[in-house]
């Protein structure tokens, strides 16, 4: 759901989407959710919720969209087992003293118009 902020200084909904999805990202007029079980990056106009474009992809986890030089980046996937409190000791399972596997991924780039 999308709120304005009115002259009389209380919110509106302006418009709202039942498309569910991960860390909403707003850049130049378009609001950019991650759908991670469906695979998809829905764009909307931020301003009239029309869609723009549905854009493919893998599923992930807490992903968002990075927007930065006509450009849109979406990491795509999970990293098991990796956390700031397991961070130099290795992945868990990783041998006494390894370092274990390290995370890959993919990335995603779409280039804007």
């Amino acid at each position: 759901t999308v709120w304005t902020f009115g002259a009389d200084h209380k919110l509106k909904e302006a418009w709202s989407s039942d498309t569910g999805g991960n860390s909403p990202f707003y850049a130049g007029g378009l609001l950019y959710i991650y759908d991670a079980p469906e695979g998809h990056l829905q764009i909307f106009d931020a301003a009239t919720g029309k869609s723009v474009a549905t854009l493919d992809c893998g599923n992930g986890h807490w992903n968002s969209a990075i927007v930065v030089d006509n450009r849109i980046a979406l990491p795509e996937g999970v990293v098991r087992g990796f956390s700031f409190g397991n961070r130099g000791r290795g992945a868990p399972g990783a041998a006494a003293g390894g370092q274990g596997g390290i995370p890959t991924g993919i990335v995603n780039i779409w280039h804007l118009p």
